[in-house]
């Protein structure tokens, strides 16, 4: 018979969590044990972190190079969907629970076992890893260098926030803001200082060596939101694009909208502004339809025969009408304080 390797109560100690054995420790008033297994644990979960760090960077940078740019942009969207839309979700809203939301983000930020500078004025608070947890220490850790290291995008787009050579690892930031949008109607995270502060403004900069989040306790200067629609009557393509650029903006009424419309809805176009503003009881023109559910405010009109663009990969000839609403925090709209469009 073969010599045993381990007795029983070292196997029974070996099957434990290592949170139950700390616990058991700090009960025990062991506290030369406990930190002894506090700093195991860390070790623990750190060597799991960057198991799937790896792992997805690798997985990333293999679909990068075999399937090229577009298909890694849509694989990264649809795999931030599955955990920021959760999220998103999960945390609460209104003005008055900002400060849950920085402490919800700051235990997400914690699982990166990262240290973290925190710090507040009457402005902001700012949450800054030191380094960033993934994508940073990967850049730290030379893991992009060299023939075997993992992918760098090439071209600047839009997965790369315009920069060329970005880490594929790093590439998830603009998926997140699209979920954002797609979800609320507006970016409510980006990468480096807006000149409008964004709404809720939470803003995240990941420039290699750190993560550093900025969230804003002032209501957004601007909201907006965009809808489309492809209907070829022109009352009804102003109201599906009208109300659903609403719905995402949040607002029930706007103080400047941008239109795009094709071929279908051209009639009326050279009176675009004149008559939505002036006239008593203009001809139905798209504009007049689109001022109808939108108020009257100042409507910006762009026009064209059709659009070539792609859809599901196939050049089409598209025909829409697609409206842009703003509404802004200013005492008086755009229009009313006396702003030149």
């Amino acid at each position: 018979m073969a010599e045993r390797f381990f007795s029983e109560d070292e196997l029974c100690e070996m099957g434990k969590r290592s949170v139950d054995r700390l616990t058991e420790a700090i009960e025990a008033g062991e506290s030369e044990a406990a930190k002894r297994i506090g700093q195991r644990m860390y070790k623990e979960f750190l060597s799991m972190h960057d198991l799937y760090r790896n792992w997805t960077t690798a997985m990333l940078s293999e679909i990068g190079r075999r399937f090229g740019d577009e298909v890694l942009d849509e694989i990264m969207t649809a795999g931030v969907k599955a955990w920021w839309l959760p999220n998103l979700d999960k945390m609460p809203q209104g003005a008055d629970k900002l400060s849950q939301r920085i402490k919800m983000f700051v235990a997400g930020l914690r699982g990166h076992l990262q240290p973290m500078e925190i710090t507040e004025d009457d402005d902001k608070v700012v949450i800054q890893m030191q380094p960033c947890g993934s994508g940073g220490r990967l850049v730290l850790e030379g893991r992009y260098d060299g023939p075997d290291g993992f992918l760098k995008v090439e071209k600047p787009q839009r997965m790369t926030c315009n920069r060329a050579n970005f880490p594929v690892y790093c590439a998830h930031e603009p998926p997140m803001e699209l979920v954002d949008i797609e979800k609320n109607g507006w970016v409510c995270r980006s990468r480096k200082q807006p000149r409008r502060r964004p709404i809720d403004a939470r803003q995240v900069m990941t420039e290699g060596r750190e993560h550093r989040s900025l969230w804003k306790k002032e209501q957004a200067m601007m909201q907006a939101g965009v809808g489309l629609s492809t209907h070829k009557d022109t009352s009804e393509a102003a109201r599906e694009a009208s109300q659903t650029d609403l719905s995402r903006a949040g607002i029930d009424r706007a103080d400047l909208a941008l239109v795009f419309a094709t071929a279908d809805h051209g009639t009326g176009c050279s009176r675009l502004l004149r008559t939505v503003q002036t006239s008593p009881r203009p001809p139905m023109s798209w504009a007049v339809y689109i001022a109808q559910y939108i108020g009257g405010v100042p409507i910006v009109g762009f026009f064209s025969g059709c659009e070539i663009a792609p859809i599901q990969r196939v050049e089409s000839l598209l025909q829409y009408t697609g409206v842009l609403v703003l509404a802004g925090e200013r005492s008086a709209p755009f229009h009313e304080a006396g702003n030149d469009l």
